[in-house]
């Protein structure tokens, strides 16, 4: 068996070229890989449906197998992040999803939880590096709302520095007025939700 000395044939620099393009090669796998998926029953159990980043679903009852009022957990697979929505056509109470929800009728809301209630998608790819304070703040603000949570900005320290305090608390106590007075917009859509 012949061994081959790889160090006369790459140098350091090739090596490095190397190593980042296969760094390069395997986020863009990664940000195109993502998906999310519901369950018909808590703890991420029963019959499930998956939707890519990229995809829309604005009426459940279009999807095989009735999926409208249905899901129960919702798991998030790689890069992806959704907005699940109470009714058809991206309408009603709305909710960011950007980690594993076992159990849907745990997110408090006027009536009960978001359990067997949700009717249109949006599924998108997550965004790293530095978002808006501000988009991110409102949506934990109405996260927070929805869940019964007390408002405190400031249990989210590490998602702003000292320089963007002043945006994030201004997005995170207007996300949090607006589902408590049902207006649940969503600002990175910038469309109002009825």
């Amino acid at each position: 068996m012949k061994v081959i000395n790889a160090s006369k044939h790459f140098d350091k620099g090739s090596f490095f070229l190397i190593a980042a393009v296969l760094m390069v090669l395997s986020s863009t796998a990664l940000a195109q890989g993502g998906r999310v998926c519901l369950y018909d029953q808590p703890y991420y159990r029963g019959q499930s449906v998956c939707f890519n980043v990229g995809e829309q679903v604005a009426e459940f009852n279009s999807l095989r197998g009735g999926w409208n009022d249905r899901a129960q957990s919702i798991r998030i697979f790689g890069n992806a992040e959704a907005t699940i929505y109470e009714h058809a056509g991206f309408a009603g109470a709305s909710f960011f999803v950007n980690s594993n929800v076992p159990d849907l009728s745990q997110i408090r809301r006027m009536r009960g939880g978001l359990g067997n209630e949700i009717s249109s998608i949006n599924v998108e790819g997550r965004q790293y590096g530095r978002r808006s304070d501000y988009n991110e703040a409102f949506r934990l603000g109405q996260r927070d709302f929805l869940r019964g949570v007390r408002p405190n900005y400031r249990q989210y320290t590490s998602r702003f520095d000292r320089m963007g305090e002043a945006e994030f608390r201004r997005g995170y106590n207007e996300g949090f007025q607006a589902a408590r007075d049902g207006r649940d917009t969503d600002p990175r859509f910038n469309r109002p939700q009825q």
